[in-house]
């Protein structure tokens, strides 16, 4: 929904009310829509996500000083094909084959890989109640929810002014700020004296995602209704008030072509589904909050998919993987001469389609387009490995996760898949860092060429915020100036984190955290396409390993990605070493810091103990 200017109206109609000491329902979605745009952090090398969490953590810090009990929705996958299309053409304004750096593309950015499922690592460490809706409109699941609890929604989205819940706005800002006050749509409509279904035709006459802003301009000018936002909007309620719903459509409807009125009253049915009608059925986002128990799984219940959305078992990306067979490529600022960056993970994302789907034998898709402005394409995969030793009806999922980790079938895509894997050997490493050993091993046996120093390099992103800026507990930008960066010793290697001591953690990071940061000139000067894109690979190898691993019912401790990966920091270092001799400047730049270099070199050990021990 899009009505240009109207939340100046609304303004004038929010009523004082003090918004602490109570409970809410946040759109997860829509607070996280352009989040990382808003953070001012760089995106072309990569989610910074030490950074974006901060700034998540800054950003939903005022629920937690006005003490709201909060209910995030966040949006799953789409329910209908044509939601599907219009999600994957308004996906980014920006398309990375098009970008060129140091053009100005305003405010604009491509979301970078890794952005939202920090979001999410942040909402759980805040300790935020989250569900996903695997709904197509989230937003009515977040106004059905309000209603239920009978407590406000906060939003941006002007959408919630039409429905009976009330509504808290949200500032547009780079901080999150409440507007000074609560808007009710009874009290609105009492104000103008229209009715509910009359409101439905404001919406249809001033919605520029229904018919162009100036569709209806000639019914405006012969009505005298004022074009300027606030002057039209008030017009328009005043003219719909003085006659009956059935008239009023008459009138219009003497301004709408005759092929564009099945658009119309098809639009008017669905507002009216979603504004007007109550449903007696409560959905499962809103029985996660109401009844939990409910979602309990029954034997082969018919419903495990959806249950398993809502209790957060089933990654996001995987509502339209299991919907419609479909996975969006990337469109990062890659090199677009090579294979699609997503393509080098294409086969964790088949074991898991029919893992969901009984391994019934169908294609899988990964659509997408050249720039914005090619046709659609689609890469049809049909690869997957065998299923795994269980019998089932829908899927082996669906009595629900309990226990369903013993059943090994996240270590069974690796080991058909490379007929060994030490799985063993991980014990030796802390808990935080195996899905990453995983992950680089996948990520090295499906390259044909050497990545050892980007391997290298993403390692030390590792260190540098899962080891030393846990230990500090500090920001990257504090440091000591109290110790000496000297060389010191070298110690015996180690995968024991808590042999790493803090002196040794503070020469690190004064050592390390010139590479965190990039200025646009910078970036001009060392970015190279070719050689970030396998960067991008490895990234989405993460990912989808992370979310295959949720799946299995999380056998490993999930990557915490803002301790893991840091874009510019990776980038930065790989410029460093690559074509010099990469374990030597690695442990030059780290002998000051003797503890951290032997955690180093021992993760290292045995990310190459995984890597050729079979």
């Amino acid at each position: 929904m899009r009505i240009k200017g109207f939340f100046l109206l609304v303004k004038k109609h929010l009523e004082s009310y003090q918004l602490e000491n109570t409970e809410v329902v946040v759109d997860g979605q829509n607070i996280y829509y352009q989040l990382y745009e808003k953070s001012g952090l760089p995106f072309v090398l990569g989610s910074e996500c030490d950074k974006f969490a901060n700034y998540v953590r800054d950003y939903l810090s005022v629920f937690k000083e006005s003490n709201l009990k909060c209910h995030f929705i966040v949006k799953g996958g789409h329910g209908s094909e044509k939601h599907l299309n219009n999600h994957f053409k308004l996906m980014n304004r920006l398309h990375g084959k098009q970008y060129v750096l140091g053009e100005n593309y305003g405010n604009a950015i491509i979301q970078p890989c890794l952005a939202k499922d920090v979001y999410l690592q942040v909402l759980e460490e805040m300790g935020f109640d989250y569900t996903i809706s695997h709904a197509t409109d989230v937003i009515k699941d977040c106004f059905d929810l309000a209603q239920r609890l009978s407590c406000p929604v906060i939003s941006f989205n002007i959408q919630y002014c039409f429905s009976s819940a009330p509504y808290v706005p949200l500032k547009q800002g780079t901080a999150l700020k409440f507007e000074q006050g609560i808007f009710k749509r009874q009290n609105f409509l009492q104000h103008y004296r229209i009715s509910k279904e009359k409101m439905i035709l404001f919406i249809l006459l001033t919605d520029s995602h229904i018919f162009k802003e100036d569709y209806f301009l000639h019914f405006f000018k012969a009505r005298k209704i004022p074009y300027a936002y606030v002057g039209r909007y008030k017009g328009l309620l005043m003219w719909l008030s003085y006659r009956s719903e059935a008239a009023a459509l008459q009138e219009v409807f003497k301004y709408i072509s005759e092929s564009d009125r099945k658009t119309f009253l098809d639009n008017k049915n669905e507002l009216e589904i979603k504004f007007l009608k109550c449903t007696n059925e409560e959905s499962l986002t809103l029985l996660y909050f109401t009844n939990r128990n409910s979602l309990k799984f029954d034997i082969q219940d018919p419903h495990w998919f959806e249950k398993g959305i809502a209790l957060k078992y089933i990654a996001i990306p995987y509502v339209n993987l299991y919907f419609w067979g479909l996975i969006v490529a990337s469109r990062l600022v890659e090199d677009y001469d090579q294979e699609n960056s997503i393509l080098l993970s294409k086969d964790v994302i088949k074991y898991a389609y029919d893992l969901l789907h009984n391994f019934n034998g169908k294609n899988i898709y990964i659509k997408y387009r050249e720039d914005n402005e090619s046709e659609e394409l689609s890469v049809i995969y049909t690869q997957s490995v065998r299923k795994p030793d269980y019998v089932a009806q829908r899927s082996v999922f669906e009595n629900g996760w309990e226990n369903i980790d013993s059943r090994g079938l996240f270590e069974h895509f690796f080991l058909e898949t490379y007929r060994s894997f030490n799985f063993a050997a991980l014990e030796s490493a802390p808990v935080d860092v195996r899905l990453l050993l995983i992950t680089l091993v996948y990520f090295k046996r499906n390259k044909e060429d050497d990545v050892s120093c980007e391997i290298y390099s993403i390692i030390l992103s590792y260190i540098l915020l899962g080891v030393v800026s846990e230990k500090l507990s500090r920001k990257l930008s504090d440091s000591s100036d109290n110790i000496d960066i000297i060389s010191r010793p070298l110690l015996v290697s180690t995968t024991r984190k808590d042999l790493v001591i803090t002196q040794d953690c503070i020469a690190a990071k004064r050592t390390l955290e010139k590479y965190c940061s990039v200025s646009n000139d910078e970036l001009i000067d060392i970015f190279n396409r070719t050689k970030i894109h396998p960067l991008f690979q490895f990234k989405w190898c993460l990912l989808e390993i992370n979310n295959l691993n949720r799946l299995c019912g999380s056998p490993y401790t999930s990557t915490v990605y803002s301790k893991t990966y840091n874009g510019t920091f990776v980038y930065k270092i790989l410029c460093k070493i690559k074509g010099e001799n990469a374990m030597q400047t690695i442990t030059d730049l780290l002998s000051p810091a003797p503890s951290v270099l032997a955690f180093t070199l021992g993760i290292i050990e045995m990310y190459e103990k995984l890597l050729y021990e079979y």
